[in-house]
């Protein structure tokens, strides 16, 4: 059986858990098996609330989708961490302020697992 890719995005952790946990384990091939060891493992948000933390911080914040992802896969804890994953391009000259402001988005939905 061969497969198509209609589209290429990324996705989070969380929705990779949501994704795998939705088949049944007997017929999850090794390595998704493996992935979704990890993805439990590593998790940090419920995967609902991923994908709204996601479309908050794409829309509000115009943060770009592949650095959206890293932000929900690592929950920062600090504005500097925040700062060091959006190390790039127009996010150099963003202030302190807007980083804040993201650090209260993610803090909001930080205990939500």
């Amino acid at each position: 059986m061969s497969s198509k890719i209609n589209k290429e995005y990324p996705i989070s952790i969380p929705e990779i858990l949501k994704i795998l946990s939705s088949i049944d384990e007997d017929r999850l091939t090794p390595i998704q098996q493996r992935v979704l060891d990890y993805a439990s493992k590593f998790s940090k948000v419920d995967p609902d609330n991923a994908s709204k933390l996601f479309s908050i911080l794409t829309s509000d914040f115009e943060v770009e989708p592949e650095l959206a992802v890293q932000l929900v896969d690592i929950m920062p804890q600090s504005v500097e961490e925040i700062r060091s994953i959006l190390r790039t391009g127009r996010w150099r000259l963003v202030s302190t302020e807007v980083f804040a402001k993201i650090l209260e988005v993610l803090d909001s939905f930080r205990s939500s697992r």
